[in-house]
């Protein structure tokens, strides 16, 4: 972007519309320009704002265009989380954890776990929460086994009347914790 100046940057101006062309502009002035991201962060905090979920939008696709930009981040988006009610903003944050590196520290990688089964259990509009929860636990799963058979449950559980896209993921992780663990249908019956 020539002659793109940050200084005096305004997010609420460049984040007008929820267009593709819009998200992926602002997605384009933070790879270039990391030192926007900390104000874009907080702007998608601010969870009454229209500009708050596009904000989300981008900070989830510029760390996925520039993962170096989140692991400073995470004890700020974990300690956010749980006061984001808007599912919108959640899930973009939950989609991060998805991709990037999980936290190394237990406390952090313990609130995320709790914070993934409180979604998969909660009442949400947003299927995708579910979703991106369950894929969560799964990796966290990779680093903690003994997990595995609990997991196993809770997807199980909750399948019944879910939507097609929890079935769909559910079912292939099941089927992925049932080969982990050397079990089949017949000794972990429905």
């Amino acid at each position: 972007m020539k002659n793109f100046n940050p200084a005096g940057f305004n997010w609420f101006e460049s984040l007008f519309d929820s267009s593709k062309n819009c998200i992926d502009m602002n997605i384009g002035i933070v790879c270039e320009h990391p030192g926007l991201f900390d104000s874009l962060l907080r702007l998608s905090f601010c969870q009454k704002s229209k500009q708050a979920q596009r904000a989300s939008r981008v900070v989830c696709q510029s760390i996925e265009c520039r993962p170096e930009l989140f692991s400073k981040y995470i004890p700020v988006i974990l300690d956010s989380l749980p006061s984001i009610k808007n599912e919108s903003i959640k899930f973009c944050f939950f989609k991060i954890f998805t991709f990037c590196e999980l936290p190394e520290d237990e406390d952090s990688l313990g609130l995320l776990t709790q914070l993934c089964f409180d979604a998969v259990e909660a009442n949400v509009d947003r299927v995708a929460l579910k979703v991106y929860a369950i894929e969560i636990l799964y990796r966290i799963s990779q680093i903690y086994p003994d997990m595995k058979f609990e997991l196993l449950c809770l997807f199980k559980k909750y399948m019944l009347g879910a939507q097609t896209a929890y079935i769909s993921r559910a079912t292939k992780l099941i089927s992925k914790l049932y080969s982990e663990l050397n079990l089949t249908e017949e000794k972990f019956p429905e």
